[in-house]
């Protein structure tokens, strides 16, 4: 009886099991298919677009996969950033350079909405290279970079190659600048990287080297950027002065002038000076005498002067906290036995350390003072003669001889040999005028401000 309950029990569950299979498989199909159906996907056609900064471009919005009877109400479009990429239904107008984002929004019927993006690209091209000088003149060892501008101002890709004929005269050097490496004349050719059909071209003149570019005057080791307190420490260490020299110090309202060429040409009066125009002690127009212990090119000056100017501060205005060094001033022997035989000695020394120097000489030296001419004939062979007459009544080149010298770094040295034999030798910054305008617009600033406050 058990037996037969048993296999009555086993038929009744295969008779489910098959009612069951037939349904279970129904709804698995079912839902596959429900599962397969594709969603509705908004594309923008182009996925990315670039275009020239002022120029327009078109893109489009299409949706698939919607069901049927299904339809987009309407396509709204935006962007991240409307300087540099505007949109209005679909227009796109490149206004300035850069990347902005395009949004594009499907709206339906019941409010769904479906966005999709795009990425704009605004690039301006290279219209134009010019280089900032008409022509760029160096000297033997100078490193040439000449600035190009690169036309529009906002061009994406403003690079240049710069390139010059392998004639010697300019070496190229690895970070893209050229070292001039002998006299002559070439071209530099910049070219956009760009579009090399976009190039400017300038001349490079390469002329002797006469002087090298030393931030550090070499005979006392002073840079221009020191201090008086800084200058006196490096003198007394060198040994130049002695450690327990005390400078005398005075503000100048002299009128001295470093002269604007190479020939030394300037006011009359003034032609051995050096550029330091206020009396006014607020500009640091401060001189500092002092008497050296060492010699210079083997001959012992009898005083050196050093020449100071206040700096201008953050605010534009003058700071007496702030000294630069613009020019040092060496006096010696005044006796004509003695500088014929001072001048050559130092000039050789200068040129040894700092190149040759351009040599000037008076009509009427070898005229009027023979005994200090006849020593320095064979030195002053090759000098340039100037007829001091035929120079104007405020230019003139000097009682004697002069010898001057522009090398790098804004240092120009003058060596000169008067009718009484005095040898006076000068360092100055090539740039102490550019420094003293610009005192003296921060000074009538202060003193307007002052007049202004009722002082």
């Amino acid at each position: 009886m058990a037996e037969i309950r048993r296999t009555a029990g086993c038929l009744l569950f295969l008779a489910l099991l098959l009612c069951v299979l037939p349904f279970s498989a129904a709804a698995e199909e079912e839902a596959a298919s429900v599962t397969a159906e594709p969603a509705a996907v908004l594309s923008l056609n182009p996925a990315e677009l670039t275009l020239v900064k002022g120029k327009s471009g078109r893109m489009t919005a299409s949706v698939t996969g919607l069901p049927r009877g299904v339809r987009v109400s309407r396509y709204e479009w935006s962007s991240s950033d409307p300087g540099i990429v505007s949109c209005r239904e679909g227009k796109i107008r490149a206004e300035s350079a850069g990347s902005a984002e395009i949004t594009c929004s499907a709206v339906f019927p019941d409010g769904t909405v479906l966005r999709a993006r795009s990425t704009v690209t605004v690039e301006v091209p290279v219209r134009s290279l010019k280089f900032s000088e008409g022509e760029l003149q160096v000297m033997e060892g100078d490193v040439v970079f000449p600035e190009v501008q690169v036309l529009p101002e906002d061009a994406t890709r403003p690079e240049v190659l710069l390139s010059c004929p392998d004639d010697g005269i300019l070496i190229p050097l690895e970070d893209g600048s050229f070292r001039a490496a002998a006299a002559g004349a070439t071209v530099l050719t910049a070219v956009s990287e760009e579009n090399p059909g976009k190039s400017a071209r300038i001349k490079v003149t390469v002329t002797r080297r006469i002087g090298k570019t030393d931030r550090v005057l070499t005979f006392l080791s002073l840079p221009w950027e020191s201090s008086h307190e800084t200058c006196i420490s490096l003198l007394k260490q060198s040994g130049f002065i002695a450690e327990e020299v005390r400078s005398s110090s005075s503000y100048s309202s002299s009128a001295w002038h470093w002269p604007e060429n190479d020939l030394l040409f300037s006011r009359t009066g003034a032609w051995r000076m050096l550029p330091v125009v206020f009396s006014d002690r607020r500009t640091g127009a401060e001189r500092a005498s002092l008497n050296p212990r060492k010699t210079i090119g083997g001959f012992l000056p009898q005083v050196s002067t050093l020449v100071y100017l206040n700096g201008i501060g953050a605010d534009g205005a003058v700071d007496p906290e702030i000294t630069r060094l613009i020019g040092v001033y060496f006096s010696f022997d005044n006796r004509h036995e003695k500088g014929t035989v001072v001048f050559p000695g130092l000039l050789a020394r200068l040129e040894a350390e700092y190149g040759e120097f351009s040599c000037f000489v008076s009509r009427y030296l070898d005229r009027y003072y023979p005994d200090l001419y006849q020593p320095l004939a064979d030195r002053l062979a090759d000098a340039q003669v100037f007829d001091i007459q035929d120079l104007g009544d405020d230019l003139y080149l000097g009682e004697g001889v002069v010898c001057t010298l522009r090398g790098g770094d804004r240092t120009g040295i003058m060596l000169s040999l008067d009718t009484a034999g005095g040898v006076t030798l000068f360092y100055g910054r090539t740039d102490a005028e550019e420094m003293i305008r610009s005192l003296e617009t921060a000074l009538d600033a202060e003193s307007a401000v002052l007049e202004d406050a009722g002082v």
